[in-house]
């Protein structure tokens, strides 16, 4: 449950932080300097996110990191950092599918495959199994 809460505080900056940014990167021609009232926009954007990614996410990661964690009981390969990255992202892949997020375009499935491989490597980072250093 821990590891849940640890992942979950992250999501929702993560989450928009990364929109914003991939949405940034779709709508300009050319590399555009990155400019101070973006930034100033964006934290107070970033700040307001917490509350409701760790609303959103804690039980899509509580569920992910106990079913990562049982498989990693009768696995080595689920044990590994890798291995919780492609299924954090695939299930963040999975739920876009579901939710039209790649209808949305591609800044919101970009956002959501992004945040939950992070995500489940947060989550992994507090798992330790029997006879793992």
């Amino acid at each position: 449950m821990a590891a849940a809460i640890i992942a979950s505080v992250p999501a929702g900056p993560l989450f928009v932080g990364i929109a914003i940014l991939s949405n940034y990167v779709a709508s300009v021609p050319a590399i555009v300097p990155f400019s101070l009232g973006f930034a100033l926009v964006a934290i107070p954007v970033l700040f307001l996110s917490l509350l409701g990614g760790v609303v959103l996410a804690f039980f899509p990661i509580l569920i992910g990191a106990h079913l990562m964690s049982a498989a990693g009981e009768f696995s080595e390969t689920a044990r590994d950092t890798m291995a919780w990255a492609i299924v954090g992202g695939l299930s963040g892949a999975g739920i876009a599918a579901l939710t039209a997020g790649f209808d949305e375009g591609a800044p919101f499935a970009v956002a959501l495959i992004l945040t939950s491989a992070i995500c489940a490597l947060i989550c992994r980072s507090q798992f330790r199994w029997d006879g793992q250093g």
